[in-house]
């Protein structure tokens, strides 16, 4: 009885919790993961009779959200390197700032600083010429991927409510003027 539960208990820790963004009634946009249990798929608890979601933004704060405050959720997904992480339980979850190397609550500027140097690291085309297993080449691959996801997770979304300028048009001299009378 006892091997059961503990059995159970680690399939419900190995679950990987479901990175997503949400829109919210008010506006409101949350990025993070949500946790569910260890049975039962994502769209399953979605359309379930259960009236919150447990979400974990990517800050660390973590809130039952009611499903009927919820306007919209995008479901991210992250790539994983099944054939060189499957004894790794690593790379199990998704957390934005440990792909980047960062400390919870870092600033705009330093997640732009990591994103572009592991940018610089892990870029398929610095890798393109040489001659490398196939398996490295994914992997790159993806921890590339992986870097992106982790970036557009953690970026401050742009604020569509202010009116872009256009710039303003230069208007220039003609280049041929007629010297004749009209």
């Amino acid at each position: 009885m006892f091997e059961r539960s503990a059995k159970n208990n680690v399939q419900r820790q190995c679950n990987p919790p479901v990175p997503a963004e949400l829109t919210l009634d008010d506006g409101r946009i949350l990025k993070g993961k949500f946790h569910i249990p260890g049975t039962r798929p994502i769209f399953e608890v979605l359309n379930g009779s259960g009236l919150f979601l447990d979400f974990e933004q990517h800050s660390g704060e973590r809130e039952l959200i009611a499903k009927s405050s919820i306007r919209a959720i995008k479901l991210i997904s992250v790539p994983t390197a099944s054939k060189l992480s499957a004894t790794n339980l690593e790379h199990c979850t998704f957390d934005p700032h440990k792909i980047l190397g960062l400390q919870k609550g870092a600033t705009s500027q330093q997640i732009r600083e990591a994103y572009l140097n592991l940018s610089k690291i892990y870029h398929p085309d610095r890798y393109a010429g040489s001659s490398l297993p196939q398996e490295v080449l994914e992997y790159l691959n993806t921890v590339s991927s992986r870097i992106n996801t982790a970036f557009e997770a953690l970026k401050e979304p742009e604020c569509t409510n202010q009116p872009q300028q256009r710039p303003t048009p230069i208007h220039a001299d003609p280049i041929y003027t007629s010297k004749r009378p009209i």
